[in-house]
């Protein structure tokens, strides 16, 4: 079954943990690049790459016992569904599509959030998240 490609433009809307809320809030969202070698209505098409080789800088908060916000690094991982494997690039890699299933991110953090408290004994550390594709005007599919 065809799905929607994933390209540049599209972002990542990264869900925090119950408790934790991402700056600036409700959500964490990421701009896709497309590095792919062909286009998909005048964008490049996502590779695993352009997703999984991302390091995203988020801060975090608990609120109401952490106010005071940490800090730390994002990175995504796909489902193995989300890489094609009848459609791919001149050069072999896989095209990234969005079939609905939720990718996976890992927090490192630098920082931990703080309050009057002291810091935060359990901050986040993974979570899930999902494509937001920016609308088409004409369906571009792969599989």
């Amino acid at each position: 079954m065809p799905y929607p490609v994933v390209r540049g433009g599209d972002q990542i809307r990264a869900a925090p943990s119950p408790g934790t809320l991402f700056l600036p809030v409700p959500f964490l969202l990421v701009t896709l690049t497309g590095t792919g070698e062909f286009t998909a209505c005048g964008q490049k098409v996502c590779v695993p790459s352009d997703i999984e080789g991302l390091s995203v800088q988020a801060s975090y908060i608990r609120p109401p016992t952490f106010p005071n916000a940490g800090s730390g690094t994002i990175r995504f991982t796909l489902a193995p569904t989300h890489k094609t494997i009848r459609s791919h690039t001149k050069h072999g890699r896989p095209i990234v599509i969005d079939d609905g299933a939720k990718l996976t991110y890992t927090y490192v953090v630098a920082t931990r959030a703080s309050g009057n408290t002291g810091t935060d004994p359990a901050p986040p550390t993974s979570g899930s998240a999902d494509f937001q594709r920016r609308p088409m005007p004409a369906p571009v599919r792969a599989g």
